[in-house]
């Protein structure tokens, strides 16, 4: 490996590498971008940036004379604040493959990335390793670069191959959890179309426990009637439970439990069914009666 240089490049001469994870995303009106630019006017850019020279002419700019692979946010906070050089690390050893899994690796490491990009990143890697590897190969590869099991990598790569196919913006991808995206992926019996109906329907659901516990049921419900929509399944669902929730209370709470039960499910923000079987369960474990 060729040793890293440090140096001073002109902020004119940087463009955002094709394979920074992060894709050079800057929020002007973002608190915490706007620190950063009053940050670097009062000290600089304290921590270099990374790049590598631009080997490949036609895909920059011609006066572009290194990529961005990790630092974005800290070239973006010096552009605004109108500095003519920044620090930068430059890798010349870096290809395609090192870079994108370089800057993987640091964004995880700095724990800056959501669910979504993280995917991105895990997917495109994935994808580059084709090229004579066995699935053991690169599952290998891709655990030992990023610090991650199996079944993280197959979450991820699910969840990749969902981004791709469906038309959902990532704000809503990542109110839903990684489980149930990827659990929405495996869905073989639903198109696009449904899958989309699915995440829209979920996001609106806050807690992880009723989300997957409703996916269940919609996955069983729409499999068992093909001609049953995603939302009218909700709607059944909820039905169901409400009705089985108000004749559960009738048989056995009084009015102030009731009230008190259906406080509680809202405060929590859960299913009532949900809350009433969580602490049942809970029951049954402390006294023995369940391991």
């Amino acid at each position: 490996m060729a040793k890293p240089t440090l140096k001073d490049i002109k902020t004119s001469e940087l463009v955002v590498d094709e394979f920074n994870v992060r894709k050079g995303e800057w929020n002007p009106n973002d608190d915490d971008e706007n620190r950063l630019v009053d940050s670097v006017k009062a000290q600089g850019v304290l921590e270099p940036i990374l790049v590598r020279p631009i080997k490949d002419k036609k895909l920059y700019p011609k006066n572009k004379t290194h990529s961005i692979i990790c630092g974005s946010r800290r070239y973006h906070a010096a552009m605004e604040g109108r500095l003519k050089t920044i620090p930068s690390v430059v890798r010349t050893d870096l290809d395609d493959v090192g870079a994108l899994g370089t800057s993987i690796q640091e964004n995880l490491k700095r724990r800056s990335m959501g669910k979504t990009q993280t995917a991105d990143g895990v997917g495109r890697m994935w994808d580059m390793l084709n090229g004579g590897r066995t699935y053991e190969q690169k599952m290998g590869e891709l655990k030992k670069m990023f610090g991650m099991g199996e079944a993280q990598v197959k979450t991820y790569r699910n969840i990749y191959e969902l981004g791709k196919s469906i038309k959902v913006s990532r704000e809503t991808l990542d109110k839903v959890d990684t489980h149930t995206l990827a659990g929405i992926q495996t869905a073989k019996h639903w198109d696009k179309q449904e899958k989309e109906k699915a995440i829209e329907t979920l996001s609106k659901i806050e807690k992880r426990d009723d989300r997957f516990l409703t996916l269940s049921e919609l996955k069983q419900r729409t499999k068992e009637n093909e001609d049953l929509d995603i939302e009218d399944a909700y709607k059944q669902y909820e039905e169901e439970v409400d009705e089985t929730v108000g004749e559960s209370y009738d048989v056995y709470l009084n009015a102030k439990e009731r009230k008190a039960t259906k406080d509680a499910a809202q405060k929590e923000k859960l299913e009532i069914n949900t809350l009433i079987k969580r602490n049942h369960v809970r029951w049954l474990k402390e006294n023995g009666y369940l391991s």
